[in-house]
């Protein structure tokens, strides 16, 4: 067996597999919600059993349908690749798409109270006006981390590299050798904000027979002694 294959794997990895398994299930359940809501709205027992629904709603029902194709084909994607950028581009895209059936909703408004006394109408409307400020705050957000990605200041796919840039950085070393286990936490920080961020990073470590924090002008001067390999394993740039 070869030094390489014999190194356990680092703990983030664990973690990180951990949840894209659970993105993948919830992508997955996603794409079965969009097949359930088809088949309930279009075949059985259809929009007709609503009872609040009046002769209208086939007008609302293309864009509708279109909506939860355009759902179950971002989703099934999105379990196929599962990276922040491409989840960014397919949130934009099922947020887009739900902004237009909210508005085609208000403009058809295909909803009969039956001269309820309470004002059912503006229950709706309202309702409609969140959903898609909602859908408009995501697309916002999505489109920010596409930015952000581009810049290197957003991470690509959930973990390694956080961010980089001039103001301030964590990077945590996980070593072993000896059969002792080492980490090095190194910071830079401007205003201290970000060292008390490493000192408590090396809080969580406490699994490891020997933790250092040290500041990035003095990371030179660490000796790594008998450690025969490291993982690099984490690096976050912030301004603090």
């Amino acid at each position: 067996m070869t030094e390489e294959a014999a190194r356990p794997s680092p703990p983030w990895q664990g973690k990180a597999r951990r949840d894209a398994a659970g993105r993948r299930g919830g992508y997955i359940s996603a794409v079965l919600a969009a097949v359930v809501f088809f088949w309930l709205t279009n075949i059985w027992p259809g929009w007709q059993s609503l009872p609040f629904l009046d002769s209208a709603t086939p007008k609302v029902l293309g864009i509708f349908n279109a909506s939860l194709l355009v759902s179950a084909v971002v989703n099934l994607a999105n379990a196929a690749v599962d990276r922040t950028w491409f989840r960014a581009l397919g949130e934009i895209a099922t947020s887009s798409i739900g902004i237009a059936v909210f508005a085609r909703i208000w403009t058809v408004f295909p909803f009969d109270f039956g001269g309820s006394s309470f004002d059912w109408e503006l229950v709706v409307r309202i309702a409609l006006i969140l959903a898609s400020v909602g859908c408009a705050i995501s697309i916002l957000v999505k489109v920010v981390t596409l930015f952000r990605l581009a810049l290197g200041t957003a991470p690509a796919n959930g973990r390694g590299v956080l961010g980089t840039g001039p103001a301030t950085t964590v990077e945590v070393n996980l070593e072993k050798g000896s059969g002792m286990m080492h980490a090095i936490v190194v910071y830079e920080s401007m205003y201290g904000n970000t060292r008390h961020v490493a000192e408590a990073v090396a809080r969580g470590l406490g699994a490891f027979d020997d933790v250092k924090v040290v500041p990035v002008s003095a990371a030179a001067a660490v000796d790594p002694g008998t450690m025969a390999w490291w993982w690099w394993v984490a690096r976050h740039t912030c301004t603090a």
